[in-house]
Parts: C-alpha cells; sequence; structure tokens
C-alpha cells in the first residue's frame, strides 16, 4: 500500500472508484470529462495546489491517492495550514475511501501514511475533523492517536462536529 500523487496509471481506476461514488448519491467535485481527455491538466491542477497557486483554495494542499495492488482505494488531502474556516471545518486531512473498499482498515492505513507527510512538511500536530456521527472516521482518528477537542456545530450543515487532534512523533 501507497501514498503517490494523481497518476495517470490509475487513472482507471480512479475512475471506476468516482461511479461507486455516484452510485451512492455522492458527487465528488471532479471533472470526469477533463480526467478523460487531459490526465495531464488534471494532474497539474494538484501541482498547482501544492504550490498554494490554485485560486479555489486559500491554503497550499497536497492530495494523495491510496493505492493497493494497483487499485485505487481512496483520496487523501493534506493541508499544508489552517486558516479560520480549517480551524472549524476541515482540519488539515481530510479524506473518502472508495465505498467497495471501505471497513477494511484503508482509512487508518492511509491516514497513519498521511501523518508521516505532515510531519515531513514540518507539522507538530494536526487537526482532524468529522461528523459526531460518522463512527467509522471517529475509530480512524482514535486509531492514529486523535485526541478529541472538542465537539461544535459544523459550519457546513449544522451537525455536531467533532475536532480531534494528532500530535505526530
Amino acid at each position: 500500500m501507497k501514498l503517490i500523487l494523481p497518476h495517470i496509471q490509475y487513472k482507471m481506476s480512479f475512475l471506476e472508484a468516482l461511479k461507486e461514488f455516484h452510485a451512492e448519491g455522492i458527487e465528488l467535485q471532479f471533472d470526469e470529462k477533463k480526467i478523460n481527455e487531459d490526465f495531464d491538466a488534471f494532474a497539474e491542477e494538484y501541482q498547482a495546489r501544492m504550490r498554494g497557486v490554485d485560486p479555489s483554495k486559500t491554503v497550499p494542499d497536497t492530495l494523495f491517492w491510496l493505492i493497493d495492488n494497483d487499485t485505487f482505494i481512496g483520496r487523501f488531502s493534506l493541508r499544508h495550514t489552517l486558516n479560520k474556516r480549517l480551524e472549524q471545518y476541515g482540519g488539515h486531512i481530510g479524506y473518502y475511501i472508495r465505498p467497495t473498499k471501505r471497513g477494511m482498515g484503508y482509512a487508518t492505513k492511509g491516514l497513519a501514511l498521511t501523518l508521516k507527510e505532515a510531519k515531513k512538511l514540518g507539522l507538530e500536530k494536526v487537526l482532524i475533523t468529522c461528523n459526531e456521527d460518522n463512527l467509522g472516521s471517529q475509530k480512524v482518528a482514535k486509531n492514529n492517536g486523535g485526541v478529541l477537542q472538542d465537539v461544535i456545530p459544523s459550519l457546513e450543515n449544522g451537525k455536531p462536529l467533532m475536532r480531534w487532534w494528532v500530535t505526530l512523533h
């Protein structure tokens, strides 16, 4: 299992994962047509985000793909710093695991790999947030050393939002 930057080798597996999300009624913000027609441009957008030049984002972040046995498992976004909004919702790391791979420990392992990348950036601790009713993400945070700071109303949907801190060693 490994974290990589988006790579054309896994394009078809990534697109299959997007179909799984669509079947669940979850729309992710990816332009499938652009991915199919110009994968290099798609990948460059994410390289630009790492450099902090993507105007749609307010902080630099790195998008990783979790790959296992040549299959796209999920995406982990590592935000290099926090702004006011991310302190309240989103945190340093956001992730999703494709529906057919959930409940298999991939999120826990992927987060552990992402935390290693955060340490390489010089971060000493990272914030992870999840909705209070997301028991799976709570378990992932705890399994990676997360300590609950508090529960606040979510800015996105009003649901209770848990904020977890992980100290990097």
